[in-house]
């Protein structure tokens, strides 16, 4: 069993993590960090600190949040999907700041900055 660095969780959902193959498990959210868990291969599981993380890119459609992508400062990056994505982001943001929320471009917005040049 992997030990948890948070002693307090703030919220736990079910997620996918896109790392090479689909990891199916839940993400855990405390005070000392950002956790998934596996559901199967307990020794996958990621644990990020909330100091460890550099950016949080959200990929948003319409205004659903599809994925959200956490880049350390170890320029790791872990794509996740879950369930109320938005909550997950509102708890990561009080513990990482807004500034480190960032929307990724949209496929429209690119097709258009590239006819605008």
């Amino acid at each position: 069993m992997v030990e948890s660095i948070n002693t307090q969780l703030e919220l736990t959902v079910t997620a996918t993590l896109f790392l090479g193959t689909q990891q199916y498990g839940k993400i855990q959210l405390g005070e000392q960090g950002f956790e998934f868990i596996n559901k199967r291969a307990q020794r996958n599981s990621v644990q990020i600190p909330w100091t460890d993380i550099e950016q949080v890119i959200t990929e948003v459609a319409g205004k659903k949040v599809k994925r959200y992508t956490i880049q350390t400062t170890r320029n790791v990056r872990y794509v996740f999907a879950s369930k109320d994505a938005k909550e997950v982001l509102r708890t990561m943001r009080d513990h990482i700041g807004a500034e480190k929320l960032v929307r990724a471009p949209s496929l429209k917005s690119m097709i258009k900055h590239i006819f605008t040049k």
